[in-house]
């Protein structure tokens, strides 16, 4: 999908995608307990910068890519479901920040001219446009590559060839060869949704199912499947939310198609509506400690409170 927006105008959209949306009365310690999870990451991913990449322009490229960031909400949320069933803090760590890795190294890929062809991200340059198409492309496949080396210090196999499923060929790789439409146009509903599953789902199950096979122990195969669900499910969420947000003064800046443009405002909204309905009800069946069900409540309400 090609954006024609204007730069300006890309600034501002990407200005808007890049903040929690704020939430009167309940989002003070929310967005302090998620500073907190952020600052963390920060200071390792960080430290894997200036450990695995030698000085340079690719080093840059890198770290312009990862600092300061968006959100850092999939890594988020993977410490708060794997400290929720209590997975080993070093491990659930290089877990998280090879996510971050991955999530980021998508970014890039997705700006370059071949793929979404995008000028800018989160209000400044995109990597190619900032270093040249070449380093957007090796800065990218350095962070993919680099990656599994940080996910592997999590001691688990099973980790790493979860993560490599949900970002490759059947994950995020597809999702992005269906939005580039080189495999058969995208049509109706189904391949919308079968399309978000794919290309912002997969990373979600990454981030909320993955920990637990960072356990010394094994989930039973129900607790799996109920963590698999809920993180498609909250991928789903993310994605329609954030198409609703074209459905402002952006929205017809750019050409980009989604369920917004076939289904309209008011459908998408009672659609999103309905599946933050049954985010919430699935919570409460979640294998999660107490403390980590309340952090994951306050996210859910800070997140997703504006599209109620």
């Amino acid at each position: 999908m090609n954006n024609v927006q204007s730069p300006k105008s890309k600034v501002q959209s990407q200005e808007k995608k890049s903040s929690i949306p704020a939430t009167p009365g309940h989002t003070d310690a929310a967005a302090r307990r998620l500073e907190i999870y952020r600052l963390r990451l920060d200071r390792e991913l960080k430290k894997i910068v200036g450990g695995k990449f030698a000085p340079g322009m690719l080093r840059e490229a890198v770290s312009y890519a990862l600092f300061p960031g968006g959100k850092r909400l999939r890594p988020i949320l993977a410490l708060i479901f794997g400290e929720g069933i209590e997975a080993p803090q070093n491990p659930l760590l290089a877990y998280a920040c090879a996510l971050e890795m991955i999530h980021n190294y998508t970014l890039i890929h997705d700006d370059l001219p071949a793929m979404d062809d995008d000028d800018w991200r989160r209000g400044r340059l995109s990597v190619h446009k900032k270093f040249g198409e070449a380093m957007g492309i090796l800065a990218g496949d350095a962070l993919l590559t680099q990656s599994f080396e940080v996910a592997a210090q999590s001691g688990s196999v099973e980790a790493v060839s979860f993560l490599a499923r949900m970002s490759g060929a059947k994950g995020v790789i597809e999702g992005q060869t269906l939005d580039l439409g080189l495999d058969g146009n995208i049509r109706g509903d189904h391949d919308f949704l079968r399309l978000y599953e794919l290309k912002t789902s997969r990373l979600f199950e990454a981030a909320i199912a993955g920990p637990a096979l960072l356990l010394h122990r094994k989930l039973s195969v129900y607790d799996w499947r109920r963590l698999v669900s809920f993180g498609r499910l909250w991928g789903r969420c993310f994605q329609l939310a954030d198409d609703l947000d074209d459905a402002g003064p952006m929205k017809n800046e750019n050409n980009t198609v989604t369920l917004l443009h076939l289904w309209g405002e008011q459908r998408l909204r009672e659609y999103l509506s309905w599946q933050i309905f049954l985010l919430k009800k699935s919570m409460m069946t979640l294998p999660l400690n107490n403390s980590s069900c309340e952090r994951l409540g306050q996210v859910v309400r800070l997140l997703y409170s504006p599209y109620i």
